[in-house]
């Protein structure tokens, strides 16, 4: 969690602990600091200098309540496909409380000038059935789970960020 979270997360956050340790083995980790880049590198360099080797490794966002299912759905998803390195559940980012159908997804593509699009409400909405997982090139973090090896691939500082001239500041 960040440096503020509501007392609704620490419940889920709980409940999930407790449920997911029944059926796995689990080395919860916490870290904080005003910047989420550094905050994600102390994190990812806790769980590679530990002595426990993980198989995956979950990052859940402090303003985002996941419950023990949703985390199995992303566990199940990455024991389905051997070839994704990493699989997210996402949230969508309105700008509008009172106008939410021009919400879109936390996750995207890249365009080939370098700009970020976020996919829209209606081509998520759109995914579903057999094969749920969509490919997609960038992603927040609400709730992101990868396999330990991508971790150890990502190589030293795998959050830095990427600022191009298209980045948005502020």
């Amino acid at each position: 969690p960040g440096e503020w979270f509501p007392s609704a997360w620490v419940v889920k956050w709980t409940d999930m602990i407790y449920s997911l340790s029944q059926k796995y083995n689990l080395q919860p980790s916490f870290s904080q600091s005003s910047n989420v880049y550094v905050t994600r590198s102390v994190l990812a360099k806790t769980v590679v200098e530990s002595k426990v080797k993980a198989d995956y490794v979950l990052w859940v966002d402090d303003d985002n309540l996941v419950t023990p299912e949703q985390v199995q759905m992303l566990i199940d998803d990455l024991d389905q496909h051997p070839e994704a390195d990493l699989v997210c559940g996402w949230c969508y980012i309105v700008h509008d409380i009172y106008d939410t159908s021009l919400a879109k997804v936390s996750c995207g593509w890249w365009h080939r000038d370098g700009s970020a699009v976020n996919i829209s409400r209606d081509t998520m909405t759109k995914y579903g059935g057999e094969n749920p997982l969509l490919e997609i090139d960038w992603t927040g973090f609400p709730c992101v789970l990868m396999r330990y090896a991508t971790l150890l691939k990502a190589g030293p500082i795998p959050f830095a960020p990427l600022p191009t001239e298209h980045s948005i500041c502020g």
